[in-house]
């Protein structure tokens, strides 16, 4: 199923996953671009790029060599409301840092926010999860 195809489901886990994938360079470069004068912030957004990684490429579970309790921790996070809970407390502490030092940290947080939103739509809904192809899941 391509792009297109996922879209077109109105599965909101779908579209929670993709803005969960556009939050990490995000975080990544935001991260770096902050890391003079946002220290603190700098290495919080790198450590929730990483874990972000491995909850939303459901692939990098299967090929990077982890160990057990690194996957367990990974795995509480296969319920939608424990994901829109964790995304909605990660941009919660972003738009704090952001209130205490640049609006630059807004920006990842807008994208948790919504990222969280969209997961709490879907298990309201009570859709499956669902992860894209292109991801290494099985989408829709």
């Amino acid at each position: 199923m391509g792009f297109i195809e996922e879209f077109k489901s109105k599965n909101f886990s779908i579209y929670a996953q993709w803005l969960g994938l556009l939050s990490l360079p995000l975080l990544f470069f935001t991260g770096i671009f902050a890391f003079v004068k946002g220290f603190i912030f700098s290495i919080f957004a790198w450590i929730l790029c990483f874990i972000l990684i491995f909850v939303e490429i459901p692939l990098c579970i299967k090929v990077c060599p982890t160990s057990d309790r690194f996957d367990s921790f990974i795995k509480n996070f296969e319920n939608h409301w424990i994901r829109t809970v964790g995304y909605l407390v990660f941009a919660t502490l972003l738009f704090v840092f952001a209130h205490f030092a640049t609006t630059l940290y807004v920006i990842p947080g807008i994208t948790l926010l919504l990222t969280g939103i969209c997961y709490a739509i879907a298990g309201g809904l009570r859709q499956q999860h669902a992860a894209s192809s292109f991801t290494g899941g099985d989408s829709v």
